[in-house]
């Protein structure tokens, strides 16, 4: 019923290098065209269980929705 996207971060944060951050948004938009979804179809493991993951979008919420526009604007040109 859903798929999981494990990603690395070097920062104590969670915060994620410019390369790590690219791929995670390509990564998504394809998945997201591939199963006929939208941005609004890609939830945190947070969202599920309260865990604190991915670190980063659930500490920054705004960072998560930069991160959800940021897969639409590539689904929008694909």
């Amino acid at each position: 019923d859903t798929v999981s996207i494990e990603t690395c971060h070097l920062s104590a944060d969670g915060s994620y290098t410019e390369a790590t951050y690219q791929s995670m948004v390509e990564l998504t938009a394809w998945l997201c065209k591939k199963f006929d979804l939208t941005e609004e179809d890609v939830i945190r493991h947070y969202d599920i269980t309260e865990k604190n993951c991915p670190k980063y979008f659930v500490e920054h919420e705004e960072a998560w929705q930069n991160y959800k526009e940021d897969v639409a604007n590539i689904l929008d040109n694909m």
